[in-house]
């Protein structure tokens, strides 16, 4: 299964908490953003209507009246959407795609349903499921969705293909699609979904964020509210304003740096293009997320560049990355035959090694598998090694683990073993 997450524009922090008070402005300035609007007293924590959460119960997500009950199969590439009324034991099918799993269902109504669907050979997308006729149409092509307390709007995010990413709001009454905010070219990006119980807003990197997002529910009176616990994105109480998270990517510190900022829906005119609202897209109409922006993007979690004077290796740059948070490194030249076990043996003894802590990368909500969390970057000198550059053949191997290990005998699906090519020192 899989959740989807994005990630920018820029104006005034808004601090946020349970409880928490400021000043925000809507974005201003630059092509394809809403004008700036008036200073306004910030109401409370980002809500939205809360989702179903698990789905896959025997039992079903069950509609705000309890009249109907909704099952999602999913496996992350098929998605499965079945309902049953309270008066019968049995669930009847309403959807099947082969074309991405799903998730994220929210009761906006008695017996409407809105749910998350997509990826493998389709958009993502939001659906909207009618329990009383069963019938299914498509509402919104968003990476990643919210719905407002008063259930009248939904957000969401996406990036057309060739533009920056952007937050647009389509009404659920009346259809009309607005943009809110779009970021600034490819350095930005702009998050408003909330994701799951870390909020989507990942690790904080300004000090206003160090806390973290959770969500609690309280009763309204369709069922229930998620409020934001922590610096939140999303509606603000009142369903008048969105909540966004600004993201901006620093080529000078190498990491993303967020604001968030509240946008009253009222400054929002502009009408969104065909993509968000088209009830046929390709997936290829969609760019792709700029969740991680390395300074050398690497497509392989260990790759090297060699520099070679006079025919032979004089330095060796290596930039290795995982998909993990607090990772350690252990580092290794291997010599000898590539053939036999790998890592170090009696075959290929270590001639070099070092064990070092690596970087920790922003994260954006849930992220594809594979996308990296922490890196490392070192220049190795043959120099350095037991035997210097012999007319042999080498390796670098490392050895990913936890900076803190799993107790003895557990198995940590952060332990990760990666080794190059086979190479050898002088041409």
């Amino acid at each position: 299964m899989r959740r989807r997450r994005a990630l920018l524009a820029v104006a005034a922090v808004v601090v946020l908490g349970a409880g928490a008070g400021g000043a925000a402005v809507a974005v201003g300035g630059g092509s394809g953003v809403v004008p700036r609007a008036a200073a306004a007293s910030y109401p409370g924590p980002a809500v939205r209507l809360a989702s179903c959460g698990v789905v896959q119960k025997p039992r079903g997500c069950r509609s705000p009246d309890r009249r109907w009950s909704v099952v999602m199969g999913t496996d992350g590439l098929d998605c499965l959407v079945s309902v049953r009324h309270a008066g019968t034991h049995s669930f009847k099918r309403a959807y099947d795609s082969r074309r991405g799993g799903c998730d994220v269902a929210v009761w906006v109504e008695p017996h409407l349903l809105l749910f998350g669907q997509g990826g493998l050979g389709g958009p993502y997308r939001v659906l909207s499921l009618d329990a009383a006729s069963g019938k299914v149409r498509p509402v919104a092509n968003f990476l990643a969705f919210a719905v407002s307390a008063n259930e009248r709007w939904l957000t969401g995010e996406l990036r057309p293909k060739g533009a920056p990413p952007l937050v647009a709001v389509v009404s659920l009454h009346n259809h009309e699609c607005r943009v809110v905010t779009q970021a600034h070219g490819s350095s930005q990006s702009v998050l408003v979904a909330p994701g799951g119980g870390a909020g989507g807003l990942g690790p904080p990197t300004a000090s206003p964020f160090r806390q973290s997002v959770g969500w609690i529910r309280e009763p309204n009176r369709h069922g229930k509210l998620s409020v934001a616990s922590g610096p939140g994105v999303g509606f603000t109480r009142d369903s008048k304003s969105l909540i966004v998270a600004v993201d901006h990517w620093s080529d000078k510190t190498g990491a993303y740096h967020r604001r968030l900022v509240q946008i009253p829906l009222s400054a929002s005119h502009r009408p969104c293009p065909a993509l968000v609202t088209a009830r046929s897209v390709q997936k290829s109409a969609f760019g792709a997320w700029p969740y991680f922006r390395p300074r050398h993007p690497t497509g392989f979690p260990l790759t090297l560049h060699v520099h070679r004077a006079r025919g032979r290796i004089s330095s060796i740059k290596v930039t290795v990355t995982t998909g993990y948070h607090d990772s350690v490194l252990r580092l290794l030249v291997l010599r000898g035959s590539p053939l036999g076990s790998g890592g170090p043996g009696p075959n290929h003894p270590a001639v070099f090694q070092e064990r070092v802590r690596m970087t920790n990368l922003p994260g954006h909500g849930d992220l594809p598998a594979g996308m990296p969390l922490a890196t490392w970057t070192g220049t190795l000198s043959p120099t350095t090694w037991k035997g210097d550059c012999e007319a042999k053949r080498y390796e670098v191997y490392a050895e990913i683990g936890p900076a803190k290990p799993a107790p003895k005998h557990v198995y940590s699906p952060q332990d990760q073993a990666l080794g190059s090519a086979w190479f050898r020192c002088q041409a």
